[in-house]
């Protein structure tokens, strides 16, 4: 009876972790950009589909971030609005109005945000 208990719990565990999927966008400039390595050594937006969640990650080169004064690595995590197989979404809302929306292509691995307190401005962004 344990042994099948054992078996149950570590393929509940193992399961969970087979259904994680977690997509990364790494080094993403503008359109027409390009990744500015004398500043940065990596981007990473790390989207976690079944969390709905994505963990923004700057690591700047060392030189670069003591002549500027600030952190080498910064780090920040926010809750997606919609997460489905092939896009995310994660908007900024203030006092009920969308300031800035981020629609992730989460097969191409790319990605654009609209600034609707900028006439809907749309500036796209392409990953490594």
């Amino acid at each position: 009876m344990k042994i099948h208990l054992a078996i149950i719990f570590l393929s509940l565990i193992w399961a969970g972790y087979a259904n994680a999927e977690k997509i990364a966008l790494i080094n993403c400039t503008k359109e027409n950009g390009i990744f500015n390595r004398e500043q940065l050594e990596k981007t990473e937006k790390l989207i976690d589909k079944n969390k709905q969640t994505i963990k923004s990650t700057i690591i700047f080169k060392t030189d670069y971030a003591k002549k500027n004064k600030h952190q080498k690595v910064l780090v920040s995590e926010a809750k997606l609005n919609f997460v489905d197989k092939n896009y995310a979404t994660k908007k900024i809302i203030v006092n009920g109005k969308i300031i800035l929306e981020t629609i992730y292509d989460l097969n191409e691995k790319n990605y654009e945000t609209i600034d609707h307190g900028n006439n809907g401005k749309v500036t796209r962004f392409f990953c490594e």
